[in-house]
């Protein structure tokens, strides 16, 4: 092809990249500003209901310190004693003695009552998480309140009438303030501060409802309003989009042009040996002590740049030269391993395969036998099943993993809760090891979800006498999380990435040195294995 053809075809395929990643990082840049704008939204309309909460706490506050002094008897004397009470509590603006259904006998300022467009009966109030208080609107000809009603007893009871200002709900940004609506509202729909009437037609509705008291708050935000709000991180990402885009294009135009042909410079790695194990450590979160390894497949080119499966496992996937490949690097890694499998009893070596893979006839016999014959025992072999691909009969898939653990291997599922496993496929699989994928490791600081979800899976790995490895674990504080959550295993960068056997053994024999252990299982590790 000639130069200036090339250097044409070279623009258009990065033009075209460039334009792609602009779009995809438009559309990118708004899902995250609008992530970024409900996450604060709801954190806004949160503190509105803490706000709204803490006013019924004065007011039970209120009310719990004149029940002390016995039921209100309305005589002057006891009225001039609320009064006092309620001046020390700014946001009651009144206290009144009801009769048991509600019916109001005497009240701390009588000139309140002249106020009152609407008062309901014992019937139409509202419970509270305390059984003694009840929560009702209290509707006043210019504004609504919040009553409290406390029974005292006797038949008797008595109200604390709560006022709710606009100030308790000026929490907006000056951007947002005059196109929003904040509204305070009982459970059973009364309105009880905010404007009335429909809520906008365009815009973002936030609820969130008290677990404490009958009472939900309700923002709404113009849509307008947002489009020019809190979007700083739209340029930077932008920027990074277009990056990307030029530097794909480059790569995609250059990869386009160069002659070859994927399948035969695979065979020809397999050939000259250039699939490799790397060694990922597997070590214990409380103390980083490696207890293992996971063997990870690199493509080492001839030009000493390091592969990772994802350039080339799909290829050997479909092609069906993964076989090839697993075996080799098998083979490799149980030589390279040899010393430490069989010195250290505590020391695991795991694999991975795929569902495929690991259905195929005579896989297992052949996994056992190349086992045996490198004179390891089959317990030192954990077998990870990847999630790739699911499991095309997941009764085959029992009987396989039932007879692959009859002869000794551990059984592991990798990537659980991102790939094809539910709770049924593997509580049926009955495997030894779960692996929580790094997606909830990374969030597990920022997103309260992910706890929830590695405490679900540790309480099923006990439940079904399973242990839990925790993958891409790169911090002590995310390492620390895990062990709250009740993750015991991991593995990441905060102790390595996957190495090649020679610093994977200086790792490990390093370790052993340090900590001690070795001298209860096994003399020195020969690093040059």
């Amino acid at each position: 092809m000639k130069r200036g053809k090339v250097l044409t075809v070279q623009a258009v395929m990065t033009f075209v990249a460039l334009v792609f990643f602009l779009a995809m990082g438009h559309f990118g840049a708004i899902r995250l500003v609008q992530y970024q704008q409900l996450h604060q939204l709801n954190a806004f309309n949160e503190v509105a209901l803490r706000r709204s909460e803490s006013l019924v706490d004065h007011g039970i506050d209120a009310l719990d310190k004149i029940a002390r002094n016995g039921p209100l008897d309305c005589s002057p004397a006891a009225m001039q004693a609320v009064r006092l009470s309620v001046y020390r509590h700014g946001a009651v603006k009144d206290v009144r003695g009801v009769t048991s259904d509600g019916l109001v006998r005497c009240s701390a300022y009588p000139e309140t009552l002249e106020f009152d467009k609407g008062w309901v009966t014992r019937a139409d109030m509202l419970e509270t998480n305390r059984k003694e208080y009840h929560l009702f609107r209290v509707e006043h000809f210019f504004s609504n309140a919040l009553g409290v009603m406390r029974d005292t007893g006797n038949h008797e009871g008595i109200v604390a009438i709560i006022g709710v200002g606009t100030s308790l709900f000026d929490i907006l940004p000056a951007e947002l303030a005059q196109d929003s609506v904040i509204r305070l509202e009982t459970a059973n729909g009364d309105l009880v501060a905010g404007p009335e009437g429909a809520l906008p037609d365009e815009g973002i509705v936030l609820s969130a409802s008290s677990n404490r008291y009958p009472i939900s708050t309700t923002m709404a935000v113009s849509r307008v309003a947002l489009s020019a709000w809190n979007a700083e991180s739209y340029i930077p990402v932008m920027v990074l989009a277009a990056l990307l885009g030029l530097v794909s294009g480059i790569l995609v135009s250059r990869t386009y042009l160069r002659p070859t042909d994927p399948l035969c410079d695979m065979d020809r790695a397999i050939a000259r040996g250039e699939f490799l194990p790397h060694y990922q450590p597997i070590f214990e979160l409380v103390n980083k002590r490696i207890i293992g390894a996971e063997v990870l497949l690199r493509w080492k080119k001839t030009d000493g740049s390091i592969w990772t499966p994802a350039r080339f496992i799909e290829l050997a996937e479909n092609s069906g030269r993964i076989n090839e490949i697993t075996w080799n690097v098998l083979r490799t890694s149980l030589r390279e391993m040899h010393a430490a499998l069989v010195s250290d009893s505590e020391f695991k070596l795991s694999i991975n395969v795929v569902p495929r893979q690991f259905m195929e006839s005579g896989f297992i016999d052949n996994l056992y036998r190349m086992v045996k014959d490198s004179g390891i025992n089959t317990d030192r072999i954990t077998v990870e099943i990847t999630e790739r691909e699911p499991f095309d009969d997941i009764e085959d898939a029992v009987i396989a993993v039932a007879r692959c653990r009859k002869l000794g291997f551990r059984i592991a599922i990798d990537d659980v809760g991102t790939g094809h496993s539910g709770l049924s496929q593997i509580q049926s699989l009955s495997v030894d090891i779960l692996k929580v994928d790094k997606f909830f490791v990374d969030a597990i600081n920022d997103d309260s979800t992910a706890p929830i979800v590695i405490e679900m899976l540790v309480r099923l790995a006990r439940e079904r006498g399973m242990n839990i490895v925790a993958e891409g674990i790169e911090t002590d504080e995310q390492a620390r999380a895990l062990v709250k959550c009740g993750v015991a295993f991991g593995q990441g960068y905060l102790i390595s990435p996957a190495i090649p056997s020679l610093k994977f053994l200086a790792l490990y024999g390093q370790e052993l040195a340090e900590t001690g252990s070795a001298e209860k299982t096994r003399g020195p590790i020969n690093t040059a294995a």
